[in-house]
């Protein structure tokens, strides 16, 4: 007859202390022998750590994906809230919130959009008539968005 099998162990516990485990790390608590705790990430070059609205700002995206993702798909639904926010609050005699609420919010996404997108179609490495409509379209359309 074979020798009993140990019960199966992923690691000895010594092994399993204080190792990262993305933002998590397992460790060793005396009420439970072994558990997660949440733990800050360790820092990465800038290149990773990049929000994707400051690759934006910086004009490090792509022009298709800052002209279609972020001027007109959320230039349409920052704008559309923004507005629907402006209406309930002056329908409320709330006047300065709605202006608050209205301006403070969607004219600053749209000059991070417009540079954004400038920055990006300077970049282009396609034809230019598409880097100078995507500039044209993105000012002009930010700018009627921002007044309206």
């Amino acid at each position: 007859m074979p020798d009993a099998i140990p019960p199966l162990t992923l690691v000895q516990r010594p092994a399993l202390t204080n190792i990262p485990l993305g933002p998590f790390r397992w460790c060793d608590h005396a009420e439970r022998r072994y558990s997660f705790e949440f733990v800050a990430l360790p820092s990465y070059p800038e290149q990773v750590r990049m929000s994707a609205l400051r690759r934006l700002w910086q004009g490090d995206l792509p022009l298709p994906q800052a002209f279609w993702n972020w001027a007109v798909a959320g230039g349409i639904a920052v704008n559309a809230l923004t507005s629907i926010l402006f209406l309930a609050l002056i329908m409320a005699d709330r006047v300065v919130a709605a202006f608050i609420a209205g301006y403070a919010l969607s004219v600053p996404y749209n000059i991070v959009v417009v540079v954004g997108v400038w920055r990006s179609a300077g970049r282009y490495q396609g034809e230019r008539r598409w880097a100078d409509l995507a500039r044209i379209v993105t000012v002009s359309g930010m700018v009627l968005l921002s007044v309206t």
